[in-house]
């Protein structure tokens, strides 16, 4: 059942004076105010028998993981208090006071300020944050990891809709002792775990000694699309007590970003990558200097095509060239239209792969390795050997035939709707006009109705976009897949299952 609008929970806010730096400290400093509350709790009766999980949850208020701490910088931290009562809670904040008024205790930090014990609940939340849209598009901004196990051929940041749901429902139902589940009624929406990144902060261990403890997880960015009328108290609640099971060291801490916030806001476009870009590619494409320098300016100037080159993506004035396409003729006797670009789109294509690809290769399943940094040919040989190890003795192999030219355009482009921040609208257009760009055969200009440009090396990224939900379809069959953009393996364990 939800009892969200019935719980109610105490706050107490203090605010600290930092008194060494963050290189001083032989901890981060979250696991200095885990100490903190540790060793003030065995000091003060109603909290000296509780276990880790029962201790106060903190966070440092608007503080990042990576925060630096300096001296005479003032932070807020935040101690939530769910079992005892405001006599507790106030003898619990009296005892925390004289705690770092002793010198051998207070080298790191010492109290300002310390406030009253405050009453919360649900309604004063949604007060505090009220306006919240239900449907659309969410940010939520982890600033503290959260911590949750890995879901088997994803990567470590890839989390489910039902596994996030369930991290809120068993977190409050812990800290509250009541069972608190969420019912979706008419909501419809997606989680977009892909724009954060996981992260681990190590430390030696005081109470064992010559141990490293971890605090471990996802941070940064991470979108709702859809509908999430129903789901708004437990994203409203979270925002305070955080979410993840795991209670200590202020992890699953995050904040509500109202309205649609870019990921790429701010780094694209950017000069320095582009010249970076610029000389990948005259390095190693031939006659890219000479290109550049005829059909740019002379002597070529990285520095100010560069520029040029922000303006017009930022303005939208940006105009791919048609590429120049060929005929070769394949093993099979069939033609295949090859496509060369011109060295200006080929430096904003390739810029465009090194922007995204971090982002959407945590889309992918495990079993697509194909042009993706870091899978070698040996991971595919694994993965041959283990699939036959579990008994999958048969094998289906084969590609998809005409797969490149046939590409549905608008069905990539909703994708890319879908798989990239709302407000992402430069780098959405511009990967439009790229993949949507006609080409020039035997002196015709030809329209792109549909297909990826073989030659353009967007092209296999967006392929294995394309293809993901082929790939997580195959493998709902119970059969193990290994793709290499357009040549499948499948592996069955019996010949029946080959009649997929």
């Amino acid at each position: 059942m939800n009892l969200i609008n019935e719980i109610s929970w105490r706050r107490l806010c203090l605010t600290f004076l930092c008194k060494k730096t963050t290189s001083e400290m032989k901890s981060h400093p979250v696991s200095v105010f885990q100490a903190i509350i540790k060793a003030v709790s065995s000091r003060t009766p109603a909290f000296s028998s509780l276990k880790n999980d029962d201790l106060p949850v903190f966070h440092i208020k608007d503080k990042k993981h990576s925060f630096k701490m300096n001296p005479l910088a003032s932070i807020r931290v935040d101690f939530f208090f769910f079992k005892q009562n405001r006599e507790e809670i106030t003898r619990w904040g009296q005892n925390l006071v004289e705690y770092l008024s002793n010198p051998a205790y207070n080298e790191t930090v010492e109290i300002l300020t310390a406030g009253e014990v405050e009453e919360r609940n649900y309604a004063i939340l949604a007060k505090e944050l009220e306006n919240l849209p239900c449907e659309g598009e969410l940010c939520l901004e982890f600033l503290s990891p959260l911590p949750f196990n890995r879901e088997k051929g994803k990567t470590r940041v890839c989390i489910s809709k039902d596994r996030f749901i369930t991290l809120f429902e068993k977190r409050f139902s812990l800290l509250f002792g009541g069972e608190i589940t969420y019912e979706c009624g008419e909501d419809d929406f997606s989680v977009l775990p892909y724009y954060w990144n996981y992260t681990e902060i190590k430390h030696s261990s005081r109470s064992q000694q010559g141990n490293t403890q971890y605090i471990n997880g996802t941070i940064g960015k991470l979108y709702i699309k859809g509908t999430w009328k129903n789901f708004i108290p437990f994203l409203v609640l979270g925002a305070e007590i955080h979410t993840g099971i795991k209670l200590a060291n202020s992890q699953g801490y995050y904040r509500v970003l109202p309205g649609a916030v870019s990921y790429f806001e701010g780094s694209f476009p950017d000069v320095k990558e582009i010249i970076s870009v610029t000389h990948d590619v005259m390095e190693n494409c031939d006659h890219a200097s000479g290109w550049l320098s005829g059909n740019e300016m002379y002597p070529f100037d990285e520095k100010a095509f560069a520029e040029k080159l922000v303006e017009e993506i930022k303005n939208d004035r940006y105009e791919p060239s048609p590429n120049t396409a060929f005929m070769i003729r394949r093993e099979n006797k069939k033609d295949r239209v090859v496509e060369q670009m011109n060295f200006k789109d080929l430096i904003v294509s390739r810029y465009l792969v090194k922007t995204i690809y971090k982002v959407f290769d945590n889309i992918f399943e495990e079993e697509s390795i194909g042009s993706r940094k870091g899978i070698v040919r040996e991971r595919a040989v694994e993965m041959v050997k283990t699939a036959i190890a579990e008994g999958y003795e048969y094998i289906i192999e084969s590609d998809i035939e005409d797969f490149f030219p046939s590409v549905d355009l608008e069905q990539l482009h909703r994708l890319l709707d879908f798989y990239l921040p709302a407000q992402a609208t430069v780098i959405r257009s511009l990967l439009k006009k790229i993949t949507g760009n006609g080409y020039i055969l035997n002196g015709k200009f030809h329209e792109r109705m549909k297909g990826l440009a073989l030659g353009n090396p967007l092209s296999s990224c967006l392929a294995n976009l394309y293809l993901d939900s082929f790939d997580g379809d195959i493998k709902s069959m119970a059969v193990r897949v290994i793709r290499y953009e357009d040549d499948v393996m499948i592996f069955c364990k019996n010949r029946e299952e080959t009649d997929i």
